[in-house]
């Protein structure tokens, strides 16, 4: 089922403050993707890009642990 553009605004507030939390700590990246995994399901574009901006990084450091790792998925995936 798609978000609501309301679902989208609070699930991005929340990944907004996670980062915020966490941006600080030692090895911030992975534990920031996982939490965005778990509240969209999935990565975006935009969702990778609000990381690396949020951390500094560049999108294609974001999109190289996304493809490495194979827990993380970037497309939304449909239901049966």
């Amino acid at each position: 089922m798609a978000l609501t553009k309301a679902q989208i605004e609070q699930k991005t507030k929340e990944l907004r403050e996670f980062i915020a939390d966490h941006k600080d700590v030692q090895g911030p990246l992975m534990p920031i993707m996982q939490k965005a995994q778990e509240l969209f399901g999935y990565l975006s574009f935009e969702t990778q890009t609000l990381i690396a901006d949020s951390l500094g990084i560049p999108v294609s450091e974001v999109y190289g642990v996304a493809t490495f790792y194979g827990n993380f998925s970037l497309d939304a995936k449909g239901k049966y």
